[in-house]
């Protein structure tokens, strides 16, 4: 508080309720901003930032006419806006759900409800059981990685052994929907009325999980990141974790009734790949508990690790994805990369111990899950900002790296799928 001085920084964070927090993290560089700026001649520029903030954060939620002026004012007057390939009505439901409730404390309460209504229960044992076998075959991988040390291997299996896994169910409990009071249009309410009341809400929920001892378990059911109803999963360094959502337990990814082959193509091949960001080039930095600390793993280890991994950067940077689109800038995909090629090498290990696994029908089924049909213009848009390689890339060059894609295949060095052992690029 010192730091800030002139500011009133504690009144701030009383009226959020924030004050009774053990501990309140503030960048000081920050706080001495504030403190600089907040002058009596900057007081009507601050009066006139805040007003245009609420204007440009209201505008989402007043009516369509005021929604339309605001992506006319900040579309770019250079060039024409991306084309998705989205129908209206498909734009209509992304604006609904992103802006209306997934970035809202109301998630949380949609989420409950689906995982209530349309969640199995059994995919839980089912998954549970596939990500079981996952943990026991990296153990394995690890094990084989004839560049590490024994010190290396069993930094990694220890951490291995420390990743918390989440399936669906978030701490819905934990959120107390009764203290947010929203009133319908019939008692006076409105649409921006309920988003800010939803906003406060939301800080209320924050100021009360600082004032409980710190979970590293704890899965918030209103946090936009982790939303379990989006079809995704997720691995979390500062939480050694990997959270699989309910959204993503569906077909073509995941279905109770798919077969063993198609599981593994799918959801296991995804729970591999997030499973596998703990060892790629940014989930190393972190150790078991979360904690930002590069030396859990031995230093010979890290330099072997840096190698291999700068090799899929160098390899990608050689691609040029479709005509005019220039070379990839491999180093934006590393890290998605090497954790496509982990959770291909993991499932591929379980797939050996099951006399009679149809490789084909796993190669096909991940090709398929991953095969898509957007615009050239989105295609451009994702290889100069998406940190995931294209679709195509993400079936073709995790398949390239292991021996089970060209024995099912016949593929040799005549074909332009081939790359020889010794320029295989997998990390692990």
């Amino acid at each position: 508080m010192a730091v800030a001085k002139d500011f009133p920084l504690e009144k701030l964070l009383s009226g959020w309720g924030l004050n009774g927090a053990k501990d309140i993290l503030i960048w000081p560089g920050y706080a001495k901003k504030l403190s600089k700026l907040c002058s009596r001649g900057n007081l009507e520029y601050m009066k006139d930032f805040l007003i245009v903030s609420y204007c440009l954060e209201s505008s989402f939620y007043l009516d369509r006419e005021s929604l339309e002026k605001l992506k006319e004012f900040t579309n770019s007057r250079l060039k024409e806006p991306i084309d998705t390939g989205e129908t209206p009505e498909q734009e209509e439901m992304e604006l609904m759900f992103d802006k209306y409730i997934g970035s809202t404390p109301m998630c949380g309460a949609m989420n409950r409800l689906y995982c209530e209504y349309f969640f199995d229960d059994e995919c839980v044992g089912d998954l549970n059981s596939i990500v079981a076998e996952m943990f026991d075959s990296f153990e394995d991988m690890f094990n084989g990685e004839e560049w590490m040390s024994d010190e290396g291997k069993a930094a990694c299996i220890e951490k291995l052994r420390a990743i918390r896994v989440h399936i669906a169910y978030q701490d819905f409990e934990s959120v107390d929907y009764s203290k947010l009071d929203i009133k319908s249009r019939e008692e006076g309410g409105n649409f921006l009325e309920a988003y800010f009341d939803s906003k406060r809400f939301a800080a209320l929920h924050i100021a009360e999980r600082l004032g409980a001892p710190y979970d590293i378990n704890y899965w918030d059911p209103i946090a936009p990141g982790l939303s379990t109803t989006v079809t995704n999963a997720a691995y979390n360094p500062s939480t050694n974790g990997i959270y699989i959502f309910a959204g993503v337990c569906e077909a073509p990814m995941y279905s109770l009734d798919m077969s063993y082959e198609e599981k593994l193509a799918g959801l296991g091949a995804v729970v591999g790949h997030e499973i596998t960001h703990g060892f790629d080039n940014k989930g190393v930095l972190y150790d078991k508990d979360g904690i930002k600390n590069s030396d859990w793993m031995p230093a010979a280890d890290q330099g072997m690790f840096v190698d291999r991994s700068e090799k899929v950067g160098q390899h990608v940077s050689t691609i040029k994805p479709f005509p005019g689109s220039g070379l990839y800038d491999g180093r934006k995909v590393t890290a998605e990369l090497t954790a496509d090629m982990g959770g291909m090498k993991v499932t591929l290990m379980m797939a050996k111990k099951h006399p009679g696994f149809d490789y084909d029908r796993y190669f096909m089924a991940r090709a398929s899950d991953w095969r898509t049909n957007v615009p050239i213009e989105v295609e451009s848009s994702r290889l100069s900002q998406d940190p995931h390689p294209l679709n195509f890339l993400r079936i073709n060059i995790p398949h390239q790296q292991f021996e089970e894609f060209y024995s099912t295949y016949n593929i040799t060095e005549n074909d332009r799928m081939y790359i020889e052992p010794g320029k295989r690029i997998a990390v692990w």
